[in-house]
């Protein structure tokens, strides 16, 4: 078996490396939507109209949780 050991700096490909990078940071930007609930790009969305049903259930349970 061949040992394995980290590759030189001058083996390295670094068109790899930006894509690994790109990638990485799509992931990071995909958890923190999921996970905390981050609105990335709501602020510069045009907000939709609320549907009447809607906006009564959410009253409906806003009032219930006084």
């Amino acid at each position: 078996m061949v040992p394995v050991s980290p590759t030189g700096g001058d083996a390295r490909e670094p068109v790899v490396d930006v894509v690994r990078g790109v990638a990485l940071l799509g992931v990071l930007v995909v958890n923190a939507l999921t996970v905390f609930r981050v609105p990335l790009f709501e602020p510069f969305l045009p907000r939709a109209p609320e549907p009447a049903l809607e906006h009564a259930i959410g009253r409906g349970v806003a009032i219930g949780r006084r």
